[in-house]
Parts: structure tokens; sequence; C-alpha cells
């Protein structure tokens, strides 16, 4: 997660003012789900994880919003390297 985090702090340093809002949101949705994670470190119930599965949820979501904001920008990504 933390590594996640790191990348997304020089994603943002990188792109600047362009895709900040949806930077921000994903940051947050990491933020929540870091939170579930270490609730349902200490607390292993249904709740705890129905929690982590929202914020999951709550991190793809945001995620594409990101990548739909950049993909005007960026290249396709290729599954083969040619």
């Amino acid at each position: 997660m933390q590594n996640v985090q790191t990348n997304l702090s020089s994603l943002a340093s990188a792109a600047g003012a362009l895709w900040s809002g949806q930077v921000q949101n994903l940051g947050a949705a990491l933020t929540k789900l870091q939170s579930a994670v270490s609730t349902l470190a200490t607390q292993r119930n249904a709740s705890s994880v129905s929690g982590v599965v929202t914020t999951v949820g709550g991190v793809s979501a945001a995620a594409r919003q990101l990548l739909d904001a950049a993909s005007p920008s960026c290249p396709s990504p290729s599954a083969s390297s040619g």
C-alpha cells in the first residue's frame, strides 16, 4: 500500500494541476482502504470485511476516474511489447 501511495505522490508531482482532483480523490480512497484494512486486522468480523469491500470499490472508481481523465493525454497501454 505504501508503494502505491508513493507512486501516486510521484504522479501528482509530475502531473501538477492537470489531474489534481482525480489524484486527490484516489489518494483519499487509498487512505480509506488502508484504514479499513487496519480495522479488519484488529476486528475480524463481517462488518470489517464489508468495509474493505466497499472501500476497494471506492479505489476502483477513483482509479477509473483518473484513467479516464488521463487517457486523452496518454497513449493506450499495450498488452504486448511488440
